[in-house]
């Protein structure tokens, strides 16, 4: 009986704890406050009929409920603040044309789960999200706009002011919404985007200062993994020094290349030569540097993020008037204190050095039997032309090392016999935000009994982006083409445009797959021939891309 009296006791002591924790009305973090601020928000712009549609000041609503999320303390408190914002925005009728089953999605990145999270949200509220889900907007979007394959956002007002509290967390809302609704290759991230969001909020709040702002967006953009994710401002410039050495370099095997002066004179008295290999600055190593210097590179992959590096002078960036620099020569290294200028006074004062000329023709040949066309130069009205003059070689070299004009259709209808597939497009449904659609398979060139014979020979690298990878595939898709170099930048497909803190950015709007459904973003186009640039082959001033293209075209391997 004792014993069963204690059993009993337990029991009930049992349930009045759990009670009382369920009873409890814990106190809510800003930052878990502001989570679900930023979710609900973002939800409601682009899902309620009233809102979507453009009837409100959506920012004005924002910076009202930053404002009143001061007094909120419990989970009990926050539902109501957004029930109660539900209730305000008007009836939504019953949605007749909300139908999804006609329509073939691509449903990797849609995730509305959060709106049944119990942890954060009451049953009223579930409701309520659940309800506009179901009888979302249709029509267009107040906000956001597609017209053929461009696309824009359309009545969002840029402060200049970002001091403001209120106003960081807007920008940093709008962003991470606009990657929640509408960035096709979301789930390609390393983390999940709300874990990002959690990370980055306190950041945000709390900045001291608008560099500390500008940083904070920085590395918050990167997390996307985009070559699109640019973003550059003069205070970003000023954190990370606007001084430089110089000369500029490439990147091979590890190491820095010397390829060219800024400053003849002032490399050449600090000892530095075209041709001399770079093993570290400032004691460390160029891979160290990159690793301290990734996470405020854009980039789709880790080729791509070097690449902008090296071109974004993130290696030799400083505030410092001079760096020292290790030599690497026959396994020996000495070390070089190089003076640095500004960029200004680099373009201004050495203008004819900094800009060297590029080859600006558009076609030539090589020999009698192989032809080269630049890509970055050749424009569609002259494609014909190209042809004519290079009808009789047994391959043509297509160098996309560059960012070219819109040749690919024009190519291809003189390259292909007949209609080749391409690609495939995942683009954005405006009707349903998170989902992406199917579009049907892309093809180009047409049917044509005189169509190129010889080798198609594509060279490609870390250079090759968005518009170069797009032509890539579409010659890739000739019959007798083959790819040489590395792996592509890995971002394809059109952006769209917004700002943050008075600077441009944006971040890739439409995903571009390979004819299989297989993903492009991230991995670009996979050479079948690969080829990277040696250090050896940079010192001789050698392009051993197009010298194994050669190869190629002579031998067939």
């Amino acid at each position: 009986m004792t014993n069963m009296r204690k059993q009993n006791f337990l029991t009930l002591f049992i349930l009045l704890l759990a009670a009382q924790i369920s009873f409890a009305k814990p106190v809510l973090s800003e930052t878990e406050k502001l989570q679900s601020l930023c979710k609900v928000w973002g939800f409601l712009k682009y899902y309620h009929p009233n809102v979507a549609k453009g009837d409100f000041d959506w920012d004005k609503q924002l910076f009202e409920k930053i404002t009143q999320l001061d007094t909120v303390q419990s989970k009990e408190s926050l539902n109501r603040l957004y029930v109660d914002w539900i209730n305000s925005l008007g009836n939504i009728k019953a949605c007749k044309n909300c139908t999804i089953s006609d329509k073939d999605y691509f449903d990797k990145n849609f995730d509305l789960s959060w709106t049944n999270d119990r942890t954060v949200f009451s049953d009223d509220l579930i409701a309520k999200l659940d309800f506009i889900e179901q009888n979302r907007f249709q029509g267009q979007q107040h906000y956001i706009k597609v017209e053929g394959s461009k696309n824009f956002l359309t009545n969002e007002k840029y402060y200049a002011n970002t001091t403001d509290k209120e106003v960081r967390l807007q920008e940093f809302f709008r962003y991470w919404n606009l990657i929640e609704y509408f960035y096709p290759h979301k789930y390609l991230l390393q983390k999940k985007w709300d874990v990002t969001l959690s990370e980055f909020l306190p950041r945000f709040v709390n900045n001291s200062s608008k560099a500390d702002y500008h940083v904070a967006f920085l590395e918050f953009s990167v997390c996307i993994n985009d070559s699109h994710s640019i973003l550059w401002s003069e205070e970003l410039n000023n954190y990370f020094g606007n001084r430089t050495v110089p000369f500029v370099c490439k990147y091979a095997e590890g190491k820095l290349v010397v390829v060219k002066y800024r400053d003849k004179t002032s490399a050449n008295d600090a000892g530095i030569f075209v041709g001399d290999v770079i093993s570290k600055i400032n004691g460390k190593t160029i891979s160290q540097l990159f690793q301290e210097k990734a996470k405020y590179i854009s980039a789709s992959n880790e080729s791509k993020r070097i690449a902008n590096a090296v071109r974004d002078d993130f290696f030799f960036k400083t505030s410092n008037n001079s760096v020292e620099v290790t030599l690497e020569k026959s396994g020996n290294e000495s070390t070089r204190s190089v003076g640095t200028q500004t960029y200004k006074e680099f373009v201004q004062l050495h203008k004819k050095e900094y800009d060297l000329p590029e080859d600006a023709s558009m076609w030539r040949k090589i020999s009698d039997s192989i032809g080269y066309v630049n890509l970055k130069t050749l424009r569609a009205e002259n494609v014909d032309a190209m042809f004519a003059a290079l009808k009789n070689t047994k391959a043509i070299v297509f160098d996309i090392r560059n960012y070219p004009e819109y040749t690919g259709w024009a190519l291809t209808r003189r390259l292909h016999s007949e209609s080749k597939p391409f690609c495939k497009y995942a683009v954005n449904d405006l009707n349903y935000p998170g989902r992406q659609i199917w579009k049907p398979t892309s093809f180009c060139g047409d049917k044509n009994p005189d169509a190129y014979q010889g080798k198609v020979i594509i060279l490609v690298n870390e250079v090759s982006q968005s518009r170069a990878e797009y032509v890539a595939m579409q010659l890739r898709s000739h019959e007798h083409a083959v790819v040489i170099g590395s792996q592509t930048a890995g971002t394809d497909g059109e952006l769209l445009r917004l700002e943050f803190g008075g600077r441009p950015t944006g971040f890739t709007f439409n995903g571009v797959f390979n004819p299989d459904k297989t993903e492009t973003q991230q991995i670009g186009i996979v050479p079948d021939i690969e080829v990277k640039p040696t250090i050896t082959g940079i010192v001789s001033g050698k392009d051993e891309l197009l010298e194994r293209a050669v190869l190629y075209a002579c031998h067939g391997k």
